[in-house]
């Protein structure tokens, strides 16, 4: 499995998946821009955490399926990022 959701440009499908849902699409885009200028937008820490504990409940979730499916036990996870 390999995750974009944290990469520039933001999914807003895994900002609706946080309190973060009721931010306008075009707003989270403009964070998004911002922060590719290198211009400072609170916005855009808010919606880069919320990206991390999507990407972060989806990983739960296949571990749950992956023990519900009695596969877990036979099977090496391995977790690596690209930015540390």
């Amino acid at each position: 499995m390999h995750f974009m959701d944290i990469h520039a440009p933001i999914s807003t499908n895994c900002v609706d998946e946080s309190p973060l849902y009721q931010i306008p699409t075009r707003r989270i885009a403009k964070a998004d821009v911002k922060r590719m200028l290198n211009i400072e937008s609170p916005l855009y820490r808010l919606i880069y955490d919320s990206a991390v504990r999507y990407v972060d409940k989806q990983i739960s979730e296949f571990i749950k399926h992956l023990h519900n499916t009695d596969v877990l036990a036979d099977s090496n996870l391995i977790i690596t990022s690209d930015h540390g």
